[in-house]
């Protein structure tokens, strides 16, 4: 699959294959620019591809359909998303907006369902209070809670994709967020999941998706095997160190060595 935003214009994704599965997280990762989020609106077919399609696999009976070609209503009882901020209209309560993820689903308003996603995404305290209000973080949890909602009204096959979904929360709630997450994808849910924090690929997604910054895949597969030191500084122009914990490689470390100068500059 191959997509830009313009014709004539240079590709954000460039000559794209890759197969994403249920039951285990696929992260994506890749430099500023390598077309992260571009890939999960292709995946959701908010974008059409230039060449190359997005298919969404049906059961074995009906062959698999185009993303892009499925009406909006198949596609919201399908496909699930979570963006890097929810941007609502209007001054709704978080309550309202989480009962919408039931309404995308096609689904009517069910108070229990309601209250289970945001206990289970730590917004029932919330539920009151004005979106606007909130924190970016906070908000980030009432689009996770949305999303189950969503998912909850869902009894076929389905994806979450999410962009970036704690980047904004504390350790707490980002370990939290992301624990909920790969409880969704080990309910037999395909969770495929945009993240920048190494430590957190390697706790919670068992496969990874590398994107150059030219938008093409470097490297797919299990995340121990494609988080490698090599081939993140062949990425990004940077060694990086493994940290272990118990003999278990828990994040890698950039490492960076200052020049006279910089260490001048950065003392007191």
């Amino acid at each position: 699959m191959t997509f830009s935003y313009a014709p004539g214009a240079p590709a954000v994704l460039s000559e794209v294959s890759a197969e994403f599965y249920a039951g285990a997280i696929t992260a994506i990762v890749g430099p500023n620019g390598a077309g992260k989020s571009t890939l999960l609106r292709v995946l959701l077919g908010l974008v059409r591809p230039q060449s190359g399609v997005a298919a969404w696999p049906e059961p074995a009976s009906v062959p698999a359909q185009t993303v892009a070609d499925m009406p909006a209503g198949a596609r919201a009882r399908s496909l699930v998303y979570i963006p890097q901020r929810l941007s609502p209209a209007f001054g709704f309560t978080v309550r309202e907006l989480v009962e919408m993820g039931r309404h995308a689903a096609g689904a009517g308003p069910d108070s229990g369902a309601i209250a289970r996603a945001m206990e289970r995404a730590r917004v029932g305290g919330l539920a009151a209070r004005s979106f606007d209000e909130l924190s970016v973080g906070q908000q980030q949890r009432v689009g996770l809670a949305r999303a189950l909602a969503q998912l909850d009204a869902i009894e076929g096959p389905a994806a979450l994709l999410a962009d970036e979904p704690a980047a904004a929360m504390d350790p707490l709630e980002a370990t939290h967020a992301l624990t909920t997450l790969l409880a969704v994808a080990r309910a037999g849910r395909v969770v495929v999941v945009v993240l920048h924090d190494l430590s957190q690929v390697l706790a919670f997604c068992a496969r990874t998706l590398l994107l150059d910054a030219r938008g093409r895949v470097s490297a797919m597969g299990p995340t121990g095997e494609v988080l490698s030191p090599r081939a993140l500084e062949s990425l990004l122009g940077l060694p990086f160190d493994p940290a272990s914990v118990g003999g278990r490689v828990v994040t890698l470390v950039a490492r960076v060595t200052l020049s006279a100068r910089d260490e001048s500059a950065a003392s007191p």
